[in-house]
């Protein structure tokens, strides 16, 4: 179907209502006028595509982690260029908020975390004084990690790290509850979702990561 600005403006509300969370682009209400076109033309169950990236690791951010990894860094730049959406949201770009704790706690700062970063240092403008005061002397980053991998394996290689953090946070409380069933079962449409299969997963951990990435 398609989405015109206007359709995801009147449709956000109801979008974020049903979903039970925010977004930082147009997906939830394009995902939820989806779910409502498929629910009128009559199907119940659909295949979904979520896992996909966090499986082969598809992701930009997770290229850019491979690409330091290997001392590749002038693919970057490419990367930025071919890929402007998503800059200071999915991709780092500009000024960042502190992530000198997970540096520490990694030994290196995962690409993705490097763009959410970026993306609150921009929000911060939106808080109260009093607010931001209030945690200004806290780590939520560090403590994302600590909370997320309170054990880091040193087999891991820096791609695996940034996938397993982003599995454990945007993946399970984002995508697949904000716009997988949130969208989804606002029409009554069962979403399944193939990719994060356990046997898929589990034949995955003998491809090595250049072939995945």
């Amino acid at each position: 179907i398609e989405i015109q600005q206007r359709d995801i403006l009147h449709a956000l509300s109801d979008a974020v209502y049903h979903s039970e969370g925010l977004c930082i682009n147009g997906h939830l209400a394009a995902k939820f006028l989806l779910s409502r076109q498929m629910r009128d033309d009559g199907f119940k169950v659909v295949l979904t595509g979520e896992g996909a990236d966090e499986a082969f690791m598809g992701y930009g951010h997770l290229r850019i982690d491979h690409w330091r990894t290997i001392g590749a860094d002038h693919h970057i730049q490419q990367l930025d260029r071919t890929n402007r959406s998503s800059l200071g949201m999915m991709l780092p770009h500009g000024e960042s908020l502190d992530l000198s704790g997970v540096a520490h706690r990694l030994g290196f700062t995962p690409a993705w975390m490097e763009a959410k970063a970026t993306f609150g240092k921009r929000m911060h403008s939106l808080l109260a004084d009093d607010f931001a005061d209030e945690f200004r002397d806290r780590d939520p980053f560090g403590e994302f990690v600590d909370a997320a991998l309170p054990e880091v394996d040193q087999g891991l290689s820096r791609v695996e790290i940034s996938t397993l953090l982003w599995s454990r946070s945007a993946l399970a409380s984002y995508i697949l509850r904000t716009l997988g069933d949130g969208t989804e079962m606002a029409h009554s449409i069962e979403g399944r979702v193939p990719f994060l299969d356990h046997k898929l997963w589990e034949s995955l951990r003998d491809v090595t990561v250049d072939l995945k990435i």
